[in-house]
């Protein structure tokens, strides 16, 4: 099941979630989508409408196969940024998963 994540550059709310958002997709690229969930999750406390965290948490989720969890948060991204890609093929591949 493919998983895409587009890279470019990205614009996350303060300068903390900024760093969050780095630190979590490094997490992300070398594999350890528990610690990039953990920290996505920390930064949308304060920026809980915020596409490029949404999509990360979604995508690392749906690599854990959390595909309820991915389903419900790439929806959450979408709804934010409606024209990336990515974001609708994996929410595909959550629904697919999920029957």
């Amino acid at each position: 099941m493919p998983i895409t994540h587009a890279s470019r550059k990205v614009h996350v709310g303060t300068n903390d979630n900024t760093s969050v958002y780095t630190r979590a997709i490094a997490a992300y690229q070398s594999g350890d989508s528990r610690t990039a969930i953990e920290l996505c999750r920390h930064a949308l406390g304060s920026d809980d409408e915020n596409f490029d965290l949404l999509n990360l948490l979604g995508t690392a989720l749906l690599q854990m196969n959390d595909h309820a969890g991915a389903a419900t948060t790439l929806e959450r991204a979408i709804a934010c940024r409606s024209d990336r890609a990515p974001s609708w093929s994996n929410l595909g591949a959550a629904r697919l998963a999920l029957g």
